[in-house]
C-alpha cells in the first residue's frame, strides 16, 4: 500500500470488538489487523505493543504475570479490506465489497468479523473517503436531484397536475 494515505489503529479496532478480559484476543487481533494493513513487516507495531500494556495494565497483570509477543499469522479467512480500500478510496465501499466477498469464502463468519475490525482500524485518511455512517450508500442521479426542495416541491406539483388532468380526462371519456 501507498505510504501515508491512511493511519490505522489496529488497538481501537480490537478494543472494540473483543473485552478487555480477552487479552490474548486482543493482542492476537491487533497483530493480525497490523499484518493485514502492513505484511509481514510490521513496520509499526508499537500500537499492538502499548494496546497489549495497557490493557494488561488495566486487568491489574504487571510483565511477570503476562508476557505478549506479536503471533504468527495463521489466517483462514483472508483479509480483503485493505486491497478494497487502496481499491476504491471510501471505507464503506471497501467494507461492503469486502462482505461481499467473504460470501464465497470458506468460513464466511471469520472473513466478516475481519472486514469489520480492518474497516474500524482506519482512523484518519487522506484522499479517501472516511464514509463510517452509511457504508457504500451512493445516490444516483435522481436521488441528488430529488434532494433539492424546490425541484422536489416543483416534481411534487407537477404530478399533481398530472394525475389531475388524467382523472378529468378519464371522467370526460366515461361519460
Amino acid at each position: 500500500m501507498s505510504e501515508n494515505k491512511f493511519k490505522i489503529n489496529a488497538c481501537k479496532a480490537c478494543k472494540k470488538n473483543y473485552d478487555i478480559t480477552d487479552i490474548n484476543s486482543i493482542n492476537q487481533c491487533c497483530y493480525d489487523t497490523l499484518n493485514a494493513f502492513e505484511g509481514d513487516s510490521f513496520p509499526d507495531n508499537q500500537n499492538c505493543k502499548d494496546c497489549i500494556h495497557e490493557s494488561a495494565t488495566a486487568l491489574g497483570l504487571d510483565e511477570c504475570k503476562f508476557r505478549s509477543d506479536g503471533y504468527p499469522s495463521w489466517h483462514q479467512a483472508p483479509h480483503y479490506f485493505p486491497a478494497f480500500l487502496e481499491e476504491e478510496g471510501d471505507v464503506g465501499i471497501a467494507k461492503n465489497k469486502c462482505i461481499d466477498a467473504c460470501k464465497t469464502n470458506r468460513y464466511p463468519g471469520e472473513c466478516e468479523q475481519n472486514c469489520k475490525i480492518d474497516s474500524d482500524a482506519v482512523e484518519t485518511v487522506e484522499n479517501y473517503v472516511l464514509n463510517q455512517k452509511k457504508y457504500g450508500h451512493h445516490q444516483n442521479d435522481f436521488q441528488k436531484l430529488m434532494s433539492n426542495n424546490y425541484i422536489y416541491k416543483f416534481m411534487v406539483i407537477l404530478l399533481i397536475i398530472l394525475s389531475m388532468f388524467c382523472i378529468t380526462h378519464v371522467a370526460k371519456k366515461m361519460s
